[in-house]
């Protein structure tokens, strides 16, 4: 009978799934000739700060195949926005302790902190600096605070998502952690018996599937969030984020590899990475954020 061999990757979070997963995984190290205790997984949760993931390759009797990455410092945020969206005021990584277009400075992996973004001098050119405002908790003052941020950067949701007059049309989201979203869901239930659904700014409500949304744009909690400092809220427009790849990145073709169960099947694996380029810095999205 021929076998099915389908590849997925798991991820150092709390799912389910991934638990047992990993159990399976730690097993399959330990009865492989070629394991060794760098690829059992309480070790890569001990030399990873960062996280990590293992790429796994499964058939119907289980685990066959794998590999181990360390995570890098962008799998840490969504899609590599807090470069361009951040709360620092200047190079000494002052945070932001009230609202408009503050954010200038870049934190960078080595802590270190510059006011050049995408090559241009945020001290210098106003137009370059990224909205932020603080807020202190999740109340009718934090929808002021959302609202505002909304205008200033002209966030709102498109009455036609997919408009036929943009080829390049995108969409926009709001991301932050687990925590907060919860609490967002409870103020829309407090707010449900009065609210009528019918203004443009304040509009907070929860869909059938749960999902709390903000002026008809959905918030998406993610684990990479989940104790991250100063518990950011990224509103992002997809639509000033512009994917390029580097000459050479992109589908680059490794070489076979053996299927150690099935000398006759060979597997290749294709490559690629890219980066982000925000058109505008000013209305790319805004940044909420606590002071601490």
């Amino acid at each position: 009978m021929k076998k099915k061999y389908t590849v997925k990757i798991l991820t150092d979070d709390n799912d389910v799934d991934n638990f047992f997963e990993l159990k399976e995984w730690d097993k399959f190290v330990l009865s492989s000739p070629q394991g060794c205790i760098f690829c059992m997984s309480w070790w890569l949760r001990l030399v990873c700060p960062k996280g990590f993931k293992i790429i796994i390759v499964k058939n119907n009797q289980g685990i066959v195949g794998g590999m181990p990455l360390q995570n890098e410092k962008d799998d840490l945020y969504p899609y590599g926005v807090p470069y361009y969206l951040t709360p620092y005021t200047d190079t000494s990584g002052t945070i932001n302790s009230s609202s408009g277009f503050v954010g200038k400075a870049i934190k960078f992996q080595d802590a270190t902190y510059s006011y050049i973004c995408a090559n241009i001098n945020a001290n210098n050119e106003a137009k370059w600096q990224s909205y932020a405002a603080v807020y202190t908790s999740i109340n009718n003052a934090f929808l002021k605070t959302f609202r505002l941020g909304f205008m200033y950067t002209r966030f709102k949701a498109p009455l036609i998502v997919d408009d036929p007059q943009d080829k390049r049309s995108a969409q926009k989201r709001i991301y932050t952690d687990f925590d907060t979203t919860a609490e967002l869901m409870n103020l829309a239930d407090q707010k449900d018996d009065r609210h009528t659904g019918k203004d443009v700014l304040s509009n907070l409500r929860m869909d059938e599937g749960g999902l709390v949304f903000v002026n008809r744009l959905p918030v998406i909690p993610i684990p990479q969030l989940n104790g991250a400092p100063l518990t950011p809220i990224y509103c992002i427009d997809f639509a000033k984020f512009i994917p390029y790849v580097q000459d050479g990145y992109w589908m680059e073709e490794g070489e076979p590899l053996t299927d150690r169960g099935q000398h006759t099947t060979f597997t290749v694996f294709l490559d690629g990475a890219h980066n982000n380029l925000c058109l505008n810095r000013r209305t790319c999205g805004f940044l909420l954020h606590k002071v601490s």
